[in-house]
C-alpha cells in the first residue's frame, strides 16, 4: 500500500526534479524573491519549510490563505538559514497552482513569505528527524497549518509586479514572529483539560500534550455527586458540536448554509445549544479531543509507527484524566466514541482497536476505511491516482472532494500539487501526508515511506 501511496505524489516529484534540473539554468533568468531571515526574528539558525505566497489581493494576509482554493505559492527546503542570510525562492522552487515561479501570470501581487520552523528530535526507536514539533494544545482551532504556529517568522505584505520575462529580484524580509493564539475562554458550560502525556513523550523524546475541551451538563454543579456518561467527539474543533450561547449573525447563518451547499457538515451552535439547555435533553458529557502531531493536528487515534502510540495515549492517559475531573463514569457502557471525516475514522479506530474499553460508536462519514475505496481509487488494481479512463482515447481527472450536487472542486491532482508545496518527507501536515504517516512504515532516514 505504501508503496502505491508514495506513487501518488511520486509522480509530481520525479517531474519536480526534472524541471528542477531544467530550470536550473534558467533560475538566473527568472524573476525570484530572495528572503531574508532577521535577526530580530530569531538569533539562531532555523530548518524549515519556506513559503513565498503571491495573491491577487491584499486581506486577508496572502499567508492565510494557502490552500486548495488559495492563491499561488512557492515553497523549498532551508537547512540551517543563519540569521542575516537569505533563500532564493526561483523557478527551481515546487508551486501550486502552477508549477513554479516561471508560469506565474504577468501582473501585480500582494506577496509574502512565512517560514515554518523544524526541531530536531530523537525518538525512542533511535529516529533523529526534523518536523514541526510545536504540538497543538487546546487553542485557537485556526493554528491547524503548520506555518500558522506559535515562533514561525514571516514578513510584512508588499506589493510588488511580476514580470516572468525579467529577472528582477524581489528582496522580502522575515522580520515578525507569529505569536501565541488566544485560549478558548472558559464558561459556565465549556471546561478545559490538558495533559503532558508521558506516553508520547517517551516515544517523541520531547514534551507532548493532550487535551480537551469538555462541555458539562445541564446541572452539573447543582448535582455534585452525580457521575455522567462521556460521550468523546474527535474532530478538528475546540467545542464540541460548535456549542455556542450566542446566537449567530445573519451573515454568519448565510455563510453557514453556503458552506452546507458546498458539501460540509454544519450546525448552527446555538441551536444546539437550547436543545442541550432543554429540561428533556439527556444528561451526559462531551469531550472533544486534542491530539496533534508533528505531521497533522490530528495523530488518528491509533499507534503507529510514524506517529506514535496515539491510541494508548488517549486511552490509558487523556480520557481517565477526563473521567477523573469531570465525574464520568468511567465504565465501558458510559463511553461513546464519535467523529466524522477524520473524526469518523477516528472513532471506528477506538472503537475497533479498543472494543473493550467503549460501548459503541457514531461514525459519520469517515476518511477511508477500505483501500479499494482510497476516496475514489482502488490503490490495489489502479496504475495511478490521477485520472480514470474513460474511452479508449481519454481519461477524466479523479476529483478528490465535490459539493453536495457532485460538482468537483478539487482533484487528486491538484491535492497531490499542494501536498508537495506543503512539505518534502511527509511534513505536508495535510491530508495525503497524515495518511502515509499513520498507515506507512518508517523509512530508513526516519520519515515516513511516501
Amino acid at each position: 500500500m505504501t508503496a502505491w501511496g508514495g506513487a501518488l505524489r511520486g509522480a509530481l516529484a520525479t517531474a519536480g526534479a526534472a524541471a528542477a534540473l531544467m530550470l536550473a539554468g534558467l533560475a538566473e533568468a527568472a524573476p525570484r524573491f530572495e528572503v531574508t531571515l532577521d535577526p530580530a526574528a530569531s538569533k539562531t539558525p532555523m530548518t524549515g519549510r519556506l513559503f513565498v505566497v503571491a495573491a491577487t489581493r491584499q486581506t486577508p494576509e496572502p499567508r492565510l490563505t494557502i490552500g486548495l482554493a488559495g492563491p499561488a505559492a512557492f515553497a523549498i527546503d532551508v537547512e540551517g538559514l543563519k540569521p542575516g542570510a537569505s533563500a532564493t525562492i526561483d523557478a527551481t522552487a515546487i508551486g501550486y497552482p502552477m508549477e513554479d515561479l516561471s508560469e506565474l501570470p504577468a501582473g501585480d501581487y500582494y506577496v509574502q513569505a512565512v517560514l515554518t520552523r523544524y526541531d530536531k528530535v530523537t525518538r525512542s526507536d533511535g529516529k533523529t528527524i526534523w518536523v514541526p514539533i510545536k504540538h497543538w494544545v487546546p487553542k485557537n482551532v485556526g493554528r491547524i497549518f503548520p506555518p500558522m504556529l506559535e515562533g514561525n517568522p514571516y514578513s510584512a505584505v508588499q506589493k510588488v509586479t511580476i514580470d516572468p520575462a525579467s529577472d528582477a529580484v524581489v528582496p522580502i524580509k522575515l522580520d515578525k514572529l507569529i505569536g501565541p493564539a488566544e485560549p478558548l475562554k472558559e464558561t459556565e458550560w465549556l471546561k478545559q483539560i490538558t495533559i503532558q502525556s508521558k506516553i508520547l513523550t517517551k516515544f517523541w523524546g520531547t514534551p507532548v500534550y493532550l487535551g480537551a475541551t469538555v462541555l458539562l451538563p445541564k446541572g452539573f454543579n447543582e448535582h455534585p455527586d452525580a457521575r455522567y456518561p462521556v460521550v468523546y467527539a474527535n474532530s478538528h474543533g475546540e467545542r464540541p458540536y460548535s456549542f455556542d450561547t450566542t446566537a449567530p449573525d445573519p451573515a454568519r447563518i448565510e455563510a453557514m448554509r453556503k458552506a452546507a451547499r458546498e458539501g460540509a457538515n454544519v450546525q448552527i451552535g446555538y441551536d444546539f445549544y437550547k436543545t442541550w439547555d432543554s429540561e428533556g435533553f439527556p444528561r451526559f458529557l462531551a469531550a472533544s479531543l486534542y491530539q496533534s502531531s508533528p505531521y497533522f493536528l490530528e495523530g488518528y487515534s491509533v499507534n503507529s509507527a510514524n506517529n506514535g502510540p496515539y491510541g494508548d495515549a488517549i486511552v490509558q492517559e487523556l480520557i481517565p484524566a477526563i473521567e477523573k475531573k469531570f465525574r464520568g463514569i468511567g465504565k465501558p457502557y458510559g463511553r461513546i466514541t464519535q467523529g466524522a471525516s477524520t473524526g469518523g475514522w477516528e472513532a471506528l479506530a477506538l472503537q475497533l482497536k479498543y472494543p473493550d474499553f467503549f460501548g459503541g460508536a457514531w461514525v459519520y462519514n469517515p476518511d477511508p476505511i477500505d483501500f479499494r475505496r482510497w476516496g475514489l481509487v482502488n490503490i490495489y488494481e489502479d496504475e495511478q491516482a490521477f485520472t480514470t479512463p474513460i474511452s479508449p482515447y481519454e481519461t477524466a481527472e479523479i476529483p478528490f472532494r465535490r459539493t453536495v450536487e457532485g460538482k468537483p472542486t478539487a482533484t487528486m491532482r491538484q491535492l497531490s500539487r499542494l501536498e508537495a508545496v506543503f512539505g518534502s518527507k511527509g511534513r505536508q501536515n495535510y491530508q495525503l501526508g497524515i495518511w502515509e504517516a499513520t498507515y506507512g512504515p518508517v523509512g530508513e532516514d526516519g520519515y515516513p515511506v511516501p
